[in-house]
């Protein structure tokens, strides 16, 4: 996790990192899809998600209609993937967040939109996480 703030800004944004296992980070790294590319950031009214080119997404914190750890769904793998408004994006089976959403949101899936209506994240904090999207 990472706090920083913008002089005179009083929005404050905190980040958190994915995270990876020791062969996912080699291997997504290669892609741009590794920590050096990849993050999320909390402020006071939204989410942003960043996961290298494949992922893009950013939401309004009040359309989060739940936001619990959780176990990463059968069958996935690492990376971003889904179906269905069913959305994974992840590093490792470590650190799962899964985020409902009140209505299916906006992203980009390697440049192509997509309406997730839920997430799962792997997360290096997801307790920190929790905390800071509640607060």
């Amino acid at each position: 996790m990472v706090a920083s703030s913008a002089a005179g800004n009083a929005l404050a944004r905190t980040e958190f990192r994915f995270s990876y296992g020791p062969f996912s980070r080699q291997m997504l790294s290669l892609l741009a899809n590794g920590p050096s590319f990849s993050r999320v950031s909390v402020n006071a009214e939204r989410i942003e998600i960043r996961f290298g080119w494949s992922f893009q997404m950013s939401i309004p914190r009040s359309e989060i209609a739940s936001a619990v750890r959780s176990k990463k769904p059968f069958g996935a793998g690492f990376g971003v993937h889904g179906w269905r408004g069913r959305w994974v994006i992840n590093g490792s089976n470590d650190g799962i967040v899964q985020l409902t959403f009140r209505q299916p949101q906006q992203a980009r899936v390697v440049g192509f939109p997509v309406k997730p209506r839920e997430i799962f994240l792997s997360l290096e904090d997801p307790d920190g996480f929790l905390v800071a999207i509640s607060s």
